[in-house]
C-alpha cells in the first residue's frame, strides 16, 4: 500500500475527520523514521520482502517485528502497513516528546499504531519508573500514546510475541513463502479438492500424504495460508507430519493446539515445587522433621510439641496426594540481614565507581577499589570492605558492560552468555528457505601458469549453506579483498546448481553485504535479507563449521598450504606456502567442489541423518520451495557489479580498470544516447554490461580474443588475477612516466652553450660528473619484477 492508496482508503472510511486523515497520512509518510539495528547487540536486522507493502522494509528483529509482519501478511483483514513511523507531539504529564512506533497498520475498519515487544517484557513495562503502562483487564495500555492516537483517529495497540516463538515463526515463514508463489485461483481449487477429505474430522499430514495422490506439506501450508483449513500452527511444526492435524474448524484447531501446548509447557517449564527449589539446608531439615514425625507415629509416641502443627499438615498433604516434605520445610534461606549497612553517601560513591568501572575507566578491580577509598575519604566516610565491593563487580552484567566498553563488539560477542534454548528462533523448516553466507581465507595458495615469479596467492572462499538441511548449496572463490564479486558469483552458482533462488539469505555486517547491491537484488527477486549483529559469528555457525573442516581436511593437505606459515621462524622458509605452492586455481576449485558437494553432505553432523538425507526428505515435504529464477541475460545483468563511472569516450568506449570497452553496436548509436548504468561482470573480464536509454548492450575489451574459447572458470580467474595486480601495474606505469618526466625536465633546464670547454687539470677535480640513470634505477627498485620485465605490455593496456 502506497500513500495514494492509503489516502483513497481513508476517504472511504467513515468516522474520520479531515484533520484525522491528514494526521494519519503524515504518520505514514514518515516511514521509515529511523535506521534500525545500528548498535544492536542481539537483534538480527531484517530486510523483509513484503507483498502488502510492495517493497523491502527494514525491521528491528527477526523474532518480534518479523513475526508480527508475517501475521500481518497472512491476515485478510489487513490492507497494508508501514514500519517505523514517527509520532510527534506525544504528551505525558507536562512532558512533550516525539517517538517512533513499530507499525502503522491499516485494517478494513480501523487504523492501528502497534508497538511490538517480546513477551518477557510485560512485567518490565508495568514496573517502569515512567508509569506509562497500566494493566486494564489483562491488556496493557499506554497513557501517553493511547490518547494521542485516539485524538488522531487511530488506536494504540501493544503486541507481545508468544513464548516460545520458534514453532510459530518457522511455520509462518513456510506458509508465507508458499503463498507468494501460488495464484489465488490455484489455492481455492486446492481447498475445494481437500475439503471432502476433511469432512469426517481432523486428519494428520501423514494420513493425507498417504491417502491423497500428490499431496505434500507445501499444499498444507497453502491451505493454512488461505484459511481453507486450520491446524496447530503455534505449537506443532509442519515437518512433524504425524502430529500436525488439519481440520475445517478453527475452534477445533485451537483445541488441538491447546493439548499439544499443555504437553510442551510441561517439558519447557522450570522446577516450581517448593521442595524441588528449596536450598540444601532447608531440604535436609525437612527430611529430618519428617523422619521424626514418622518415627513417633511408628512407635505410637506423641509428636514433639513444636512439630504437632506440621504433623497435621503432613497428614492432610498425604490425603491430597501431595508431597509431604513441602509441609516440613524450614525457612532458613529467608533469615539474616536484608538491609544494607552502607550510608547514603557510601551507596552513592559505590554506584559511581561501579558505573566508571563498567565504562572502562579502571582497568582492574583493585584500581576501582582505590578510587572508592579516595572518594569515601574525601566525604569523611569509610569504604566498604574489599571483598563486598568485589562481589558487586563480579556481577556478570557489569563485566559484560566493561568488556563492551573496552573491547568493543567483538569482545562482547565472544564473552556474552549463550541464550536459553527455549528462547531461540529455531531453524528453517523448508529447504531453500534460508541460506547462510559467510567468507574466509582459504589456507592454500594457487599459482598462475604464466611463469611469473611470486604469483602465489590465497583466495577468499564464499560459502552458502542451507539452514534447514545443513547442505552446502553454493560457493565461490575470489582473489584480493572481500567484495561484492564473491557474493554475486555465489548467487549465480546457487541458481545454476539448484534451478531456483532462496527465500531469504543470512549474512554478516561486512561491507559487501551491507551494500545497496544486495538489497536491490533482493527487491528484484523478492527474497529477504537477515543481517547478524556486528561480530556475531555465532549466528552463522553453520557456515563456520564448514570453513574449519574445509581448511583442516583440504587446504592444509594440499601443496601450498599456509598452515606452516603460522609457525613463523619455527619452520624453514623452503616449507612455507610461497615456496611449496604449485597447484593451479582449476585444481583447487575441482577439489573444493568434490569435497563440498560430494563428501561433506554424506557425513552426519547432528543427529543420525546426513545433510544429504535431510535434503532428500525436505524435497519430499516441500517440492516447490524456493523462488523461481533462471540464468538468463536479465539475471546475469542484475548480478553484475555496478560501476561508479559511466563516462563514454566516443571512439574509445568506457575505461574500466585500465582497459577500454567498446562495441560496434554502441558505436552505431546516436551520439546523444544516455548511459543509465554500467556493470562489471564478476566472472568474465572480457566485457561489461551497459544499460542505456536505447537498450542494454555488451562492451568488449582486448581480452575477448585470447579468452573467448576458454572456460568460464579460466576467464574468471584471469579477471580476478588482473584486478589483484592492477594497483601494482598502475604504480609501475606512474613511476616510469615520472622518471621520464624528470629526465626531460633536467634536459630542458641545462644552459644552452655553443660548446662545452675542456676542463683544465686544476678544474678536473671540481668538474661535474657525467649524468647517469642511477636515480631512475632507484625509482624503479620497488617495482615488482614481473612489471619491469613486461613493461612493453604494460604500456599497451
Amino acid at each position: 500500500m502506497n500513500q495514494e492508496e492509503l489516502a483513497q482508503r481513508l476517504r472511504e472510511q467513515e468516522g474520520l475527520t479531515v484533520d484525522q486523515r491528514w494526521h494519519i497520512l503524515e504518520v505514514a509518510s514518515s516511514s521509515p523514521a529511523r535506521k534500525s539495528g545500528k548498535g544492536a547487540l542481539h537483534n538480527v536486522v531484517t530486510y523483509f520482502n513484503s507483498v502488502k507493502c510492495g517493497q523491502l522494509i527494514t525491521l528491528e528483529s527477526h523474532t518480534v517485528e518479523h513475526l508480527f509482519a508475517l501475521t500481518l501478511e497472512l491476515d485478510p483483514d489487513v490492507l497494508g502497513y508501514f514500519p517505523q513511523v514517527a509520532c510527534k507531539g506525544v504528551r505525558f504529564g507536562n512532558h512533550v516528546r516525539s517517538g517512533t512506533l513499530d507499525f502503522l497498520v491499516v485494517r478494513t475498519r480501523r487504523v492501528e499504531l502497534v508497538e511490538c515487544k517480546a513477551g518477557s517484557a510485560r512485567d518490565r513495562l508495568l514496573s517502569a519508573k515512567s508509569g506509562e503502562w497500566i494493566d486494564v483487564d489483562g491488556d496493557l495500555q499506554n497513557l501517553a500514546y493511547g490518547p494521542w492516537a485516539r485524538e488522531r483517529g487511530m488506536e494504540h495497540v501493544l503486541w507481545l510475541s508468544p513464548s516460545p516463538v520458534d514453532t510459530l515463526l518457522r511455520n509462518l515463514q513456510v506458509i508465507y513463502n508458499e503463498m507468494r508463489v501460488v495464484p489465488a485461483n490455484g489455492a481455492k481449487a486446492l481447498g475445494r479438492r481437500i475439503q471432502a477429505h476433511l469432512a469426517d474430522g481432523p486428519r494428520s499430514l501423514d494420513w493425507m500424504i498417504e491417502t491423497i495422490e500428490g499431496f505434500s506439506v507445501s499444499q498444507a501450508a497453502i491451505l493454512l495460508g488461505t484459511r481453507c483449513a486450520f491446524g496447530p500452527v503455534e505449537h506443532v511444526p509442519l515437518t512433524d507430519t504425524s502430529n500436525f492435524f488439519l481440520t475445517m474448524s478453527q475452534a477445533q484447531a485451537i483445541e488441538i493446539g491447546g493439548n499439544f501446548y499443555a504437553v510442551a509447557r510441561q517439558s519447557r517449564n522450570q522446577l516450581s515445587s517448593a521442595f524441588a527449589t528449596a536450598t540444601l539446608v532447608d531440604a535436609t531439615n525437612a527430611e529430618k522433621r519428617l523422619a521424626l514425625i514418622q518415627s513417633a507415629h511408628a512407635k505410637g509416641t506423641a509428636v514433639p510439641r513444636h512439630l504437632r502443627e506440621i504433623a497435621r499438615n503432613v497428614v492432610e498433604a498425604r490425603s491430597r496426594g501431595e508431597n509431604e516434605l513441602e509441609q516440613c520445610l524450614t525457612r532458613f534461606h529467608a533469615s539474616g540481614n536484608r538491609i544494607s549497612r552502607l550510608t547514603p553517601v557510601q551507596e552513592k560513591r559505590t554506584a559511581e565507581v561501579i558505573r566508571a568501572y563498567a565504562a572502562g575507566k579502571y582497568r582492574q578491580k583493585k584500581d576501582a577499589y582505590a578510587a572508592l577509598k579516595d572518594a569515601c575519604k574525601s566525604d569523611g566516610e569509610s569504604p566498604q570492605s574489599r571483598q563486598a565491593f568485589q562481589r558487586k563487580l563480579d556481577d556478570r552484567g557489569i563485566e559484560l558492560r566493561k568488556i563492551l566498553a573496552t573491547q568493543g563488539m567483538r569482545g562482547y560477542q565472544k564473552n556474552r552468555p549463550r541464550s536459553d534454548a527455549r528462547d531461540r528462533s529455531g531453524a528453517a523448516l523448508a529447504k531453500h528457505g534460508t541460506l547462510h553466507v559467510d567468507s574466509t581465507k582459504a589456507d592454500v595458495r594457487v599459482v598462475c601458469d604464466d611463469g611469473i615469479d611470486d604469483s602465489a596467492e590465497s583466495a577468499l572462499l564464499y560459502l552458502g549453506t542451507d539452514e534447514a538441511t545443513d547442505l552446502p548449496m553454493a560457493h565461490s572463490f575470489v582473489f584480493g579483498p572481500a567484495r561484492r564479486d564473491g557474493l554475486a558469483i555465489l548467487i549465480r552458482n546457487y541458481v545454476r546448481r539448484n534451478g531456483r533462488l532462496f527465500n531469504s539469505v543470512f549474512v554478516d555486517r561486512a561491507t559487501e553485504n551491507e551494500s545497496h547491491f544486495l538489497r536491490a537484488l533482493a527487491m528484484r527477486y523478492q527474497f529477504s535479507v537477515f543481517v547478524s549483529p556486528t561480530a556475531g559469528s555465532s549466528f552463522n555457525s553453520n557456515v563456520e563449521r564448514y570453513f574449519s573442516r574445509f581448511n583442516s581436511q583440504v587446504s592444509h593437505e594440499l601443496d601450498g598450504s599456509t598452515d606452516p606459515d603460522k609457525a613463523g621462524r619455527g619452520v624453514d622458509g623452503k616449507f612455507k606456502s610461497y615456496k611449496t605452492a604449485r597447484h593451479r586455481f582449476e585444481t583447487v576449485q575441482r577439489v573444493a567442489e568434490e569435497t563440498l558437494y560430494e563428501h561433506f553432505p554424506t557425513v552426519p553432523l547432528q543427529g543420525f541423518a546426513s545433510p544429504a538425507e535431510r535434503g532428500a526428505h525436505a524435497d519430499l515435504l516441500f517440492p516447490s520451495a524456493g523462488l523461481y529464477a533462471s540464468v538468463d541475460e536479465e539475471f546475469l545483468f542484475r548480478t553484475a557489479i555496478p560501476h561508479s563511472s559511466n563516462k563514454y569516450v566516443p571512439g574509445r568506449g568506457f575505461e574500466v580498470y585500465g582497459r577500454y570497452f567498446n562495441s560496434n553496436e554502441l558505436g552505431e548509436l546516436d551520439a546523444s544516447f544516455d548511459v543509465e548504468e554500467l556493470r562489471v561482470d564478476p566472472e568474465d573480464p572480457s566485457f561489461i554490461w551497459v544499460r542505456t536509454n536505447l537498450g542494454t548492450f555488451k562492451a568488449f575489451c582486448n581480452l575477448i580474443g585470447p579468452t573467448a574459447h576458454t572456460s568460464l572458470l579460466e576467464r574468471s580467474f584471469k579477471g580476478m588475477y588482473d584486478r589483484l595486480y592492477a594497483p601494482s601495474l598502475l604504480e609501475a606505469k606512474q613511476i616510469a612516466r615520472h622518471a621520464q618526466a624528470m629526465r626531460t625536465a633536467a634536459a630542458n633546464a641545462k644552459p644552452i652553450t655553443p660548446a662545452h670547454p675542456v676542463p683544465s687539470e686544476a678544474d678536473s677535480s671540481s668538474a661535474p660528473s657525467p649524468p647517469d640513470d642511477t636515480l631512475v634505477e632507484l625509482d624503479l627498485r620497488g617495482i615488482k619484477k614481473r612489471a619491469v620485465d613486461d613493461f612493453d605490455s604494460i604500456e599497451t593496456l
